[in-house]
């Protein structure tokens, strides 16, 4: 029997990470505008809003994102469209004030209407989501639109994700790439990205791993940590690359770095087999609890693994049953397999129950669990 352990995620996981949209660097507003249709009695709300930007730059040896959130505030109620942008972005960052998605919609909306691209993407991308409102995959459809009108290349991929995925629009995987490539050509990381992705799998676009692997690589060397996972994947099989544990051990940690929940789980494997990196239990329990604290089923199955037999961890069957019932109550077949193992056994404090095993065992059968199958085989059950 293969070790859950040994079974990396496959390429066809590459889709899972497509949706990762980074409102970081990118979705910064910008420094230095003018508002759409600022007259003379606005010019002091411009400097406002100027002298706040220079406040919240990252780079600056004298930033205070509290006087800049009072700024942009000032500047925001007398309409500078700018303005309001920066202040939605501080307010759905948490930068200078408490996050608060509901607010950064309301001020993303002030600018939206000013015609500000960037504002239309980030509503765009907040009605995607759901986050300060109700999701509306039309509206953000609608805004996503309204931005690509004015070139912009965040909102081009925006677009194309909910093209590719039937969100708000009719699948069209055409169109879908049609908008991927406006925004690679332009240098768009996530687009490149996503790209990639339609080559590999021959959507919209002739399969290409040559040219699949040419968009990884750009994205993967902006830091986009989807592309940079994407890349190790590729590495770890070898298709359309050189097989390389050592590189895709690289590539994930650059992306786990990142936050990358995959990436995460990913690389604590290679740590558990020893590929590509020093064999390492201990840095294989921290990695996976970084990607179950980010709610991934198969880091909780990997842990649950990890306390099941004190690797790296000391061994608690009560600890590892939790961690199980977390990945199984998310649909994970493995999870589902590993509940049902401990009522068979009567683990983890339960008592043995041979009938919430075969229950158990059939959910993990039906995906295909190979160890569950033969269990129930064994107890002369069918799935």
């Amino acid at each position: 029997m293969i070790p859950w352990w040994s079974r990396l995620l496959t390429l066809g996981c590459v889709a899972l990470v497509l949706a990762v949209t980074s409102l970081g660097v990118d979705a910064q507003p910008r420094e230095s505008a003018s508002s759409a249709g600022s007259t003379q009695a606005s010019l002091s709300a411009v400097q406002a809003y100027q002298q706040g930007a220079r406040l919240a730059d990252v780079r600056s040896a004298t930033r205070d994102d509290v006087e800049a959130v009072r700024l942009f505030r000032w500047a925001a109620d007398r309409g500078n469209a700018d303005a309001q942008l920066y202040l939605g972005w501080m307010y759905e960052n948490g930068r200078g004030i408490p996050k608060d998605h509901v607010e950064a919609a309301r001020y993303y909306r002030l600018a939206a209407r000013q015609g500000l691209s960037v504002a239309q993407t980030n509503l765009g991308f907040m009605y995607e989501t759901g986050r300060g409102v109700a999701n509306n995959d039309g509206e953000a459809v609608r805004l996503y639109r309204l931005a690509v009108k004015q070139g912009d290349a965040r909102a081009q991929s925006h677009l194309g994700w909910m093209y590719a995925n039937g969100r708000g629009v009719p699948r069209d995987d055409v169109r879908a790439v049609r908008l991927y490539r406006l925004a690679a050509n332009r240098g768009h990381a996530d687009a490149q990205n996503r790209l990639a992705f339609m080559h590999a799998e021959g959507r919209g676009v002739p399969r290409d791993d040559v040219e699949a692997i040419r968009l990884y690589r750009l994205a993967a060397d902006q830091g986009n940590a989807p592309a940079q996972f994407n890349l190790a994947l590729r590495h770890l099989s070898g298709q359309g690359v050189i097989q390389d544990d050592a590189q895709a051990a690289r590539l994930l940690r650059l992306a786990a770095d990142q936050g990358l929940a995959k990436a995460q789980r990913n690389l604590g494997v290679l740590h558990l087999e020893g590929r590509g990196v020093s064999k390492d239990d201990v840095e294989a329990v921290r990695l996976f609890g970084l990607a179950a604290d980010q709610g991934l089923a198969a880091a909780h199955d990997n842990l649950g693994w990890m306390y099941e037999n004190g690797r790296g961890v000391a061994k608690n069957h009560l600890e590892a049953l939790r961690l199980f019932r977390l990945a199984a109550s998310q649909g994970d077949a493995s999870g589902q397999y590993k509940v049902g193992y401990f009522f068979e056994q009567g683990l983890g404090g339960l008592n043995p129950d041979l009938s919430a095993a075969k229950d158990w065992y059939q959910l993990a059968a039906r995906q295909g669990h190979d160890d569950a199958q033969a269990a129930l085989k064994r107890l002369g059950a069918t799935w």
